[in-house]
């Protein structure tokens, strides 16, 4: 069971973003799920699908052991079908996080929220890549995506119990006598 709590990603970068109409990278880490970005599609049809790389920045160091991506739609039209997690430090040396290359179509009605725990990782980084999608979205053989989360604790942060600590107990002390 992951542990850690959603963190605001500082920024995000992709490999492609198809800017235009609005479907730009931006709205990965808007905080709402109804905006979409995709990758810049191959075109409609049967052509080959190119990998959509993601890199979100957390700004600081978090353990991190959860992903969650909001998908287009509650179907297969542009969901990831092939992931990789990757966590990094520094934005140059990557390990792998979590690995999946048949990620099924979700068994909640009408969901369109994947969620990904993993053994916790130390981040400043979080890479997804997208290696193939379910099914191809009208604009093409591409990924369609409303939003990206990360959970977990950041590093050197206060740990507060969950259960509350009970102050100190003192002898009881007698009235005074008059």
């Amino acid at each position: 069971v992951p542990a850690g709590t959603k963190i605001t990603v500082a920024g995000v970068d992709a490999n492609t973003s198809l800017e235009i109409w609005g479907f730009g990278k931006g709205n990965l880490i808007d905080g709402s799920t109804g905006n979409m970005y995709t990758n810049e599609s191959t075109g409609a049809g049967t052509t080959v699908f190119s990998d959509a790389i993601i890199t979100l920045d957390l700004g600081k160091t978090y353990m991190v052991d959860q992903f969650k991506y909001f998908s287009y739609a509650a179907g297969d039209q542009g969901r990831p079908s092939n992931i990789i997690i990757e966590a990094s430090t520094d934005g140059t040396t990557w390990v792998e996080a979590y690995k999946n290359e048949n990620v099924p179509l979700t068994t909640v009605a009408d969901s369109i929220e994947y969620a990904f725990a993993f053994t916790a990782v130390e981040a400043q980084y979080i890479r997804l890549t997208v290696k193939a999608v379910a099914a191809n979205y009208d604009l093409g053989n591409c990924v369609c995506l409303r939003e990206l989360e990360v959970y977990g604790t950041e590093v050197g942060a206060e740990v507060i119990p969950t259960e509350p600590v009970a102050p100190p107990t003192e002898a009881p002390t007698e009235a005074p006598t008059e």
